[in-house]
């Protein structure tokens, strides 16, 4: 499903529950409780995670981007570093 973003940016933190293949998203650094929760599948069934650079990076100083897509869904993924990047788009992987 590819298209226009409807929703704006919003910072969340994330969690990857690598046994149960979920990631877990927060609204701040400290909460104990998940906002809401991604299934990551396999590759076959439509789930990927690419390396992108956003053309336009929503006005914010974060250019690291990862693009997690379901086959519901599209997510664009933010990191501050480069190396952060990396390291997320390892995890997305081996899960």
């Amino acid at each position: 499903m590819k298209g226009t973003q409807l929703e704006p940016f919003k910072k969340r933190w994330f969690c990857l529950d690598t046994q149960d293949r979920k990631q877990l998203y927060y609204i701040g650094r400290l909460n104990s409780e998940e906002q809401g929760t991604i299934f990551i599948g396999i590759a076959r069934n439509g789930y990927t995670a690419k390396e992108i650079t956003p053309k336009s990076p929503c006005g914010y100083k974060w250019k690291c981007s990862i693009l997690p897509e379901t086959p519901q869904r599209v997510f664009l993924f933010m990191c501050e570093r480069e190396r952060k990047k990396k390291q997320w788009l390892e995890a997305f992987r081996q899960v």
